[in-house]
């Protein structure tokens, strides 16, 4: 169960690799705000980024093109939950 950013970073990594694109190149990670909060966290790799939601408790993998490829629920009691924001 991710605990914190690294956790994700790690379940991110993990469903890239389950994905067969586990070889894209990381092209970086950026705060995701919203009305002056930050609401998750934006891993952006060629081909393919994946955006972590905190209120929501999921991870969504989205290909260049905005097709979704899978979303990752997180148990809604997990502290990065509680951490991030």
């Amino acid at each position: 169960m991710p605990t914190n950013v690294n956790d994700i970073r790690e379940l991110v990594t993990r469903t890239l690799d389950g994905l067969g694109l586990g070889n894209a190149k990381s092209l970086g990670e950026q705060l995701v705000c919203f009305d002056n909060c930050r609401v998750g966290v934006r891993f952006a790799f060629e081909g393919v980024s994946a955006i972590w939601l905190n209120d929501a408790s999921l991870v969504r993998f989205d290909d260049d093109a905005g097709k979704l490829l899978r979303v990752v629920r997180l148990p809604a009691d997990h502290a990065a939950v509680r951490k991030a924001a």
